[in-house]
């Protein structure tokens, strides 16, 4: 017998094994086996397929080990997988590696995964009173303690106790603990210690949808009668949560599972309470942020007969073992975090949702209130379903958006601080009615550079072409590339003045200008610096929520659908700098990110304000982010987008090159561009040099393909492995890194 297995290493290859006789009834589909690779390695492999056919023309190597005693990846799963690496041009091995939680592949055949067990006291059954006292003897505290577990035991109807509760509960040392254990007076019992809290709670019924929301509800319905995915338009604030709510206490009503898709960690703080107030223990959360040890744990329940219903987590929650998935739902389908950027996959969690709904004859469920362009291009050509959601709950108003021209109110002198007058005056109205404030600025740090009064000299970073940003509370300059730090100059090294000035403006300088201004309020910041630990985010969210903070300054963690009830001022500093990056996206993703702060105001039963700080306010799309017209932005934008063929008309891939030595890279990506042209002709465009050529000492060259949306996959595809084949032949481009960014956002 022979196995073909997928390795957790860049390739698509399966490698062949065989199957020696004593493990061929132990291993199937799906199972995890120890494998050689190499003269000295071993890894953990998944099995894809048996068979009884011998390599032709090599002598295969046997398995080491088998680990499962059933099927920890199922069929659907690998066809996911397969799938993700045929699209997105990634390895199959890699798309492995990036599902599985780490411990589940051990490269170290030393490493073992041990559950974590506790230890629990009981009284021994074969006992009694009597015959227990004869065994303790005179030792008094044994006998002591012995009482006092036995009534204990009774008073509460319980058989046993944990033994580290045991100890804290009763003033007895380890010793007379021991004492009992060892004449067998007191037993033990060694129990798998679980990660995940699996306390019962309490529930309650979903609460009635209002006349809107009942015609959406009923609305996306009737779209999955017809039709597998529905796009759910709905403005902040219209109640989109209750009726995915509703959505799924039905699908579980018919013992079907559901995925809830969430783009940030920070959204699953808040939905959390809100579903397991509803669905209790049958959600799990599923998140980089949880311990290895509760995704395995989450894991190995999926595969269960007794798995969780509902799952809410980020985009690596696609990879889970469902059994009988029903709905998929993809909230705030329009926001970037959903695409994987480094490492392989860079595969794009939305539109591999729909797959995976393809796949499993699951429904999905895109929600937003300011849709990517590609999926409302969708929904209006019929692709998917459409459901609009035009009001707010409870008919709150939309809040009032007003514009700031702050370069006038410099220009009159009348912008003494980082925030206009207008936006200060309504913070303290706010903060006097005992309401709260949300500041955005997109840029962390203090400033985005120093420079050299005197002379212009900037600090750049070693390694990559850009300038270190100036972290003020570190005293720090930081690489927002590669993370290198170095500690801020006393002198300019150029000329030695010690005129160094921060420019620009980021979170930590708003908060400290802040904090300047309202010196009576709490401040807080919400960005990268301030969330890294496990759980200082659900901290400062939960912090906010129950308003021990006043004011909460962030990036555009603060606009993904955050929900606080108090909020009554919004303000959005230097907003011409969501519009300025060189980017054909930087408007839409602008438009949304503005449209979703300003949704956080006003929530509950005011009309919120929103203060928009421009240096150019008579840019067009300011008219449509203050009318709340997505509308004519979405029309406006893809007359642009048609023009200049991008999506969704378009599909695009980028073909990056790194390499150390930038003449290789310049050498190599022409040659692949040559190869190309060959076959894609126009299509090819480039080879270019993006805004940061080099990062982690790597120069980066690149190449884009604008590929007609009816051009098929399959035959691109080919033309990229035979130029990528041709190239890997040349000896000098062999080791070449280089790798495929296939719909990059």
């Amino acid at each position: 017998m022979f196995v073909d297995v997928i390795l957790p290493l860049p390739f698509s290859e399966l490698f062949t094994y065989s199957v020696p006789e004593a493990l061929q009834r132990e291993i199937g589909k799906g199972y995890r086996v120890v494998v050689p690779f190499g003269s000295k390695k071993h890894y953990t492999a998944i099995v894809r397929r048996l068979h009884h056919e011998p390599p032709r023309h090599f002598e295969t190597k046997e398995i080491h080990s088998a680990i499962d005693s059933h099927p920890v990846v199922n069929e659907q799963q690998l066809r996911l997988w397969e799938w993700i690496s045929s699209y997105y041009m990634s390895p199959l091995g890699d798309v492995y590696k990036a599902a599985l939680p780490p411990s589940m592949k051990p490269e170290d055949l030393q490493q073992k995964i041990t559950p974590r067990t506790e230890t629990f006291l009981h009284l021994n059954p074969s006992l009694d009173v009597e015959s227990a006292s004869v065994l303790i003897g005179r030792a008094k505290k044994q006998q002591a303690l012995f009482g006092e577990l036995k009534g204990y035991f009774q008073e509460n109807g319980i058989s046993s106790i944990r033994k580290k509760a045991a100890m804290s509960l009763f003033d007895y040392s380890p010793a007379i603990f021991n004492g009992l254990i060892q004449k067998n007076v007191v037993q033990t019992l060694e129990v798998e210690d679980s990660a995940i809290n699996s306390e019962p709670r309490s529930t309650r019924a979903p609460f009635p949808l209002n006349d809107a929301q009942q015609k959406a509800l009923e609305a996306i319905q009737g779209c999955f009668a017809k039709q597998q995915v529905c796009l759910l338009h709905g403005v902040t604030s219209s109640g989109k949560t209750e009726i995915y709510i509703h959505l799924l206490n039905t699908l579980l009503s018919k013992g079907m599972q559901a995925l809830y898709l969430v783009p940030e960690i920070a959204l699953t703080t808040q939905l959390t309470d809100r579903l397991q107030s509803v669905f209790g223990n049958k959600i799990a959360i599923y998140h980089s942020k949880i311990s290895n040890r509760e995704r395995v744990e989450i894991w190995q329940k999926m595969l269960s007969d007794h798995p969780y219903e509902i799952i809410l987590g980020v985009r690596s929650s696609l990879f889970l073992p469902f059994r009988r998935l029903g709905l998929v739902i993809v909230d705030e389908e329009h926001e970037t975090s959903y695409k994987q950027q480094d490492p392989a996959p860079r595969y794009h969690a939305r539109d591999t949702a729909i797959m995976l709904g393809h796949m499993t004859g699951a429904k999905t469920l895109l929600g937003s209130a300011t849709p990517s362009l590609e999926s409302y291009h969708n929904a209006r050509k019929g692709k998917y379903g459409l459901v609009t959601l035009g009001e707010r709950y409870n008919t709150l108003m939309m809040p009032e958006i007003r514009l700031e021209d702050t370069s006038d109110l410099r220009r009159r002198k009348r912008m003494k601080s980082l925030l206009a007058p207008a936006l200060i005056e309504q913070m303290e109205t706010a903060l006097a009615n005992g309401e709260q404030v949300i500041l955005f600025r997109n840029r962390r740090g203090f400033a985005s550079l120093l420079e050299c009064k005197q002379c212009g000299w900037i600090p750049k970073c070693s390694r990559c072409d850009v300038a270190l940003t100036y972290h003020k509370q570190a005293a720090k300059l930081v690489c927002h590339y590669c993370n290198a730090t170095r500690h801020v100059p006393r002198e300019c090294p150029s000329c030695h003045s010690e005129n160094l000035k921060p420019l620009g403006l980021g979170t930590e300088r708003l908060e400290e200008e802040v904090s300047r201004l309202f010196p009576g309020a709490v401040v807080a910041r919400m960005d990268t610096d301030t969330t890294r630990g496990k759980e200082s985010l659900e901290n400062l969210v939960r912090d906010f929520q129950e308003k021990r903070i006043q004011i909460l300054v962030g990036t555009q963690m603060l606009s993904k659908g955050l929900d606080f009830e108090n909020v009554r001022v919004v303000g959005i500093i230097s907003a011409d700098s969501l519009l300025n990056y060189p980017d054909f996206r930087s408007h839409e993703r602008g438009f949304q990110l503005m449209l979703q702060s300003a949704g956080r105001a006003g929530r509950r039963d005011r009309r919120g304000s929103v203060v928009i700080q421009s240096n150019d306010p008579h840019q067009p799309i300011y008219s449509y982010i203050m009318e709340n017209d997505y509308e004519s932005f979405y029309l406006a934008q893809l007359g642009e987008r048609e023009y200049f063929r991008y999506p969704p008309f378009y599909r695009l891939i980028r073909v990056i090159f790194k390499h150390k030595d930038e003449k290789k890279a310049e050498t190599a990506v022409a040659r692949f561009a040559d190869l190309l042209k060959g076959s894609l002709h126009e299509r090819v465009l480039g080879p270019n040099k993006p805004v940061v050529s080099r990062v982690q000492r790597y120069h980066i060259r690149e190449i884009l393909l604008k590929l007609e949306s009816g051009l098929p996959v399959h035959r691109v595809r080919d033309y990229l492995i035979k130029a990528e084949k041709e190239l890997r032949g040349m000896p000098e481009f062999r080791y070449m890194t280089f790798y495929y960014d296939v719909d990059p956002v």
